[in-house]
């Protein structure tokens, strides 16, 4: 398993994406867009007085963060990835994830543990954030968005809305040392210490295979 570092921009500026343990889940009016350094679309939270990637962007963040440490090229073409993704938020790891696997000849097993859809039924309003990614990433986004799932016969994805704490368990049960990878983004430790407890962390690596990796910003 890999547990990386977190670097000093990760720990201040906070790269997160999502609501998975709010009480309520956030309107609009709570969500703020914002620009990156490398000019791709992100937002800011006022609910938790943070924004969802660092300043460096989220484009960055997702290919930098998330998927250069996941080493795609570890996996055969043809093989079937199995992720989980704590906190979606406005979708931005997925989609990065999505035109890897595509690069990379791999099929994909998706799961996304989120509270609130407005962060990624915002984005998928916005021409910025629409313009940074394929058409078949944008299509698996918006069946995520108004099914809560996608289906092909070497992609699939479902959405598990709700308290990351209470539907994590739901998936523990059914993929316990199946994953390959598991990414947290959930906020930081500082404003959403729910989803940072030990026994939150457990669960999350119970679900790796040996050879799994937990990959955050954190």
């Amino acid at each position: 398993m890999t547990w990386p570092a977190c670097g000093a921009e990760e720990a201040s500026c906070a790269a997160m994406a999502g609501f998975a343990a709010m009480g309520e889940g956030a309107s609009r009016a709570d969500l703020q867009i914002r620009q990156g350094d490398d000019g791709s679309f992100s937002l800011w939270s006022g609910g938790f007085a943070q924004g969802f990637h660092s300043r460096r962007g989220a484009l960055r963040e997702a290919r930098e963060t998330f998927v250069l440490p996941s080493e795609l090229q570890r996996f055969r073409p043809g093989r079937q990835l199995r992720v989980v993704e704590v906190c979606v938020g406005t979708g931005t790891n997925l989609a990065a994830l999505l035109e890897a696997c595509a690069s990379a000849g791999l099929g994909l097993q998706w799961w996304g543990l989120e509270l609130d859809p407005a962060p990624l039924q915002l984005a998928l309003d916005q021409p910025e954030f629409r313009g940074q990614w394929q058409a078949k990433a944008l299509v698996n986004l918006e069946e995520l968005s108004r099914r809560g799932r996608w289906q092909y016969p070497l992609s699939s994805g479902r959405m598990l809305w709700g308290d990351a704490r209470r539907t994590l368990p739901q998936l523990l049960e059914q993929r316990r040392n199946q994953v390959d990878l598991v990414w947290h983004d959930a906020f930081s430790p500082q404003h959403c210490p729910q989803l940072w407890t030990v026994e939150f962390l457990s669960q999350l690596i119970a679900l790796l295979t040996p050879e799994g990796r937990w990959i955050s910003y954190c």
